[in-house]
């Protein structure tokens, strides 16, 4: 891994993190980025390193208007809001979307995101700087992972994507989980995200 840059490069820096973490999170967001009402969602996977256990996530078709840049952080929003849900202590969020890293990651940025009425999708990173100041001593790490690079961006893409979870399976069989289930994120989690 590089911890210059604190990226995560492919799937031998994945390893890494398991000796590091508990819980990792692999988040991407989808969308045509045009105004046509097309599919657009998030994937999101919950890696319990312990357990040898993932969850799936995905919710699609939430906006009227969706870009791919609003639909990340929308899954770096309800991956914040599932480490808070399951108190998960020691984990860490991978994006492969360095603005909503970065946002994520460096108080003055989120702070100034937040903060600013002309900031780009201001009332989403509204919502993450109150997420992440009410997580207090659970707040996760944020780290940026190339895209398409590991298996567990692949996942969280296909997700994404509504890909059929027979596909999202077969991208993740190179981890060699034990138990891999599909789970919902509960309507007060979803409501929490619509801005």
């Amino acid at each position: 891994m590089n911890f210059v840059e604190r990226k995560v490069v492919n799937d031998d820096d994945v390893d890494a993190l398991c000796k590091d973490y508990e819980v990792i999170y692999a988040v991407d967001g989808s969308a045509n980025n045009s105004k046509k009402s097309e599919h657009h969602g998030i994937g999101i996977i919950r890696w319990l390193i312990k357990e040898d256990t993932v969850q799936l996530y995905r919710a699609s078709n939430m906006f009227k208007e969706a870009t791919s840049d609003k639909m990340e952080l929308v899954a770096m929003i309800a991956a914040h809001l599932l480490a808070e849900e399951f108190k998960d202590k020691n984990c860490v969020i991978l994006s492969d979307n360095i603005y909503v890293v970065e946002g994520a990651s460096e108080i003055s940025k989120l702070k100034s995101y937040a903060r600013n009425p002309k900031q780009v999708h201001q009332k989403l990173w509204e919502k993450l700087d109150f997420i992440r100041i009410g997580m207090r001593t659970l707040k996760p790490d944020v780290l940026h992972y190339s895209g398409k690079m590991s298996v567990l961006n692949k996942g969280a893409d296909a997700l994404a994507k509504d890909l059929v979870v027979s596909k999202v399976a077969a991208i993740l069989k190179p981890l060699n989980i034990t138990d891999m289930t599909i789970a919902e994120l509960s309507k007060t989690l979803c409501s929490k995200l619509l801005d």
